[in-house]
C-alpha cells in the first residue's frame, strides 16, 4: 500500500473518531520498551520507575509482539523508555509494530548517548520497514556543551548526542522514510539559553524538526519546574517567525505537513494558557485517542495520571477486552472528572486534533504557512 493511500485510510478512520471518541483503541500509543536509563536528568518525570528491580518485570519481545498483533490499526506509536536503545532487540520491537499494527509513523526518542548502537539499529529498522510507515528518531538536547551534560547528569553526553544526530542525518541522506529531530525540555536550568540552543540545533546541526517541550510532571529536581513563561513564549514566537521567513522547514513531504506545523503553534499557545490559568482548555484525549503501555504491561491514560486501565498480562494480551473493561471505563471517567491541567505535549496533540474549537486556529496557521512566498 502506498503512503498516500495509507494517509487517506488513516484520515478516514480518524475522521470517524471525532464522533466516536473511544473507538477500538488509541490513535497515539506510547509503548515503554524498558525501565533502564543511563542518564540522570533533572527534569525526568518518570525517574521513580527506574532500576534493576523494576527492569526484571519488563515485557519480553514475544509479549510485545502479542500486543502489536492484538492492536487495531492506529496512526502513531512512540517507542520510549528508559533509554529505548539500551534494548538491543529494539529493531525487532519496531518492526513488530510496523508489520502488525501498521502505524503511519513510528517515533523513537533517545538520549543519543550510544551512536555506535543507535545508527546501526535505525539502519536495520529501515531495511525492513514496510513502505507505508515512516520512522522518526528524536535526540534529546537541552543545552549547548557542558550545560546539556549538567542537566542530563552524564559527562560527555552532549558530544555523544550530537554525534548521533550527525550519524542519523547521514543515514537519512541514504535512506528514505527517516526523519531526524531534536527534542529539548524547557526548564529552569536552561530557560535563559533557549535562543542559543535553537540556533545550534537549527543552524549548526541543521536539524529540520525541533520540538521544545515544557517540563512536566513531578521531576527528579522539583526546582526545575519554576519556568518563566515569558521565556517559553519568546522561543515559541521565534519558531513561528522562522517558519514564516522560510528559515525553518519543520514538517514537509507528507499529507498534512503544514497542518502539523500549525498544530504545534496552536499547542504552544494552549500550553501557555494552561500554565497561566491552571485549568484544562480542551477535552482530554487520554484513555481514548491516546494511551500508554508501561514496560510491565500496565496500560494507563497517560504518564501523569496514575489510573490504570489494566495490565495486558492479566488479560492474556487481549487488547479489545482490556480496552472495554470496567477498569478502562473507570479510568476514562477519572480523566473526564479530574480536570487535571497538564501540559503533556503528546496527549495535547491528539486532544487538539479532535477538538473542534481548535480547528479554525489550525486552519489559519496552515494557510499562513502554506501560502507564504
Amino acid at each position: 500500500m502506498s503512503r498516500i493511500t495509507t494517509d487517506l485510510t488513516h484520515l478516514a478512520r480518524m475522521s470517524r473518531r471525532v464522533l466516536d471518541r473511544t473507538g477500538q483503541g488509541p490513535e497515539l500509543l506510547v509503548q515503554f520498551v524498558n525501565s533502564r536509563c543511563d542518564c540522570n536528568c533533572a527534569h525526568c518525570f518518570d525517574w521513580q520507575r527506574r532500576g534493576s528491580e523494576v527492569e526484571r518485570g519488563d515485557l519480553t519481545l514475544d509479549e510485545i509482539e502479542r500486543i502489536a498483533r492484538a492492536l487495531p490499526r492506529f496512526f502513531f506509536v512512540i517507542l520510549t523508555g528508559g533509554e529505548p536503545f539500551l534494548r538491543l532487540d529494539l529493531p525487532d520491537i519496531a518492526l513488530a509494530y510496523a508489520r502488525h499494527a501498521q502505524p503511519r509513523v513510528i517515533a523513537i526518542p533517545t538520549n543519543g548517548g550510544h551512536p555506535e548502537v543507535i545508527v546501526p539499529a535505525v539502519d536495520r529498522i529501515l531495511a525492513s520497514l514496510p513502505r507505508a510507515t515512516s520512522l522518526s528518531i528524536n535526540v534529546s538536547l537541552d543545552g549547548v556543551g557542558e550545560l546539556h551534560d549538567e542537566i542530563r547528569g552524564r559527562k560527555g553526553q552532549f558530544a555523544k548526542a550530537t554525534e548521533t544526530v550527525r550519524g542519523l542525518q547521514e543515514l537519512a541522506g541514504r535512506r528514505d522514510r527517516l526523519s531526524v529531530g531534536v527534542v529539548s525540555v524547557i526548564s529552569r536550568r536552561n530557560q535563559d539559553h533557549l535562543e542559543a540552543l535553537m540556533n545550534f540545533v537549527l543552524d549548526d546541526l541543521q536539524v529540520k524538526i525541533w520540538a521544545p517541550f515544557l517540563v512536566r510532571g513531578e521531576p527528579r529536581d522539583p526546582a526545575v519546574k519554576d519556568v518563566d513563561l515569558a521565556r517559553y513564549r519568546e522561543i515559541a514566537k521565534a519558531l513561528e517567525r522562522r517558519i514564516l521567513d522560510r528559515k525553518y522547514p519543520e514538517y514537509r513531504g507528507f499529507l498534512g505537513a503544514k497542518a502539523n506545523s500549525a498544530k504545534n503553534v496552536v499547542r504552544r499557545a494552549l500550553i501557555e494558557r494552561i500554565v497561566q490559568d491552571g485549568q484544562r482548555v480542551v477535552p482530554c484525549s487520554a484513555g481514548r485517542q491516546a494511551a500508554i503501555i508501561y514496560a510491565n504491561g500496565t496500560v494507563q491514560p497517560c504518564e501523569l495520571l496514575d489510573q490504570p486501565l489494566g495490565n495486558l498480562r492479566d488479560f492474556d494480551f487481549d487488547w479489545a477486552a482490556l480496552w472495554q473493561s470496567a477498569g478502562a471505563i473507570e479510568a476514562r471517567r477519572v480523566v473526564d472528572t479530574k480536570n487535571c491541567a497538564c501540559t503533556h505535549e503528546n496527549i495535547l496533540t491528539t486532544s487538539i486534533a479532535f477538538a473542534w474549537s481548535q480547528w479554525p486556529a489550525i486552519l489559519r496557521w496552515t494557510l499562513q504557512f502554506g501560502l507564504q512566498p
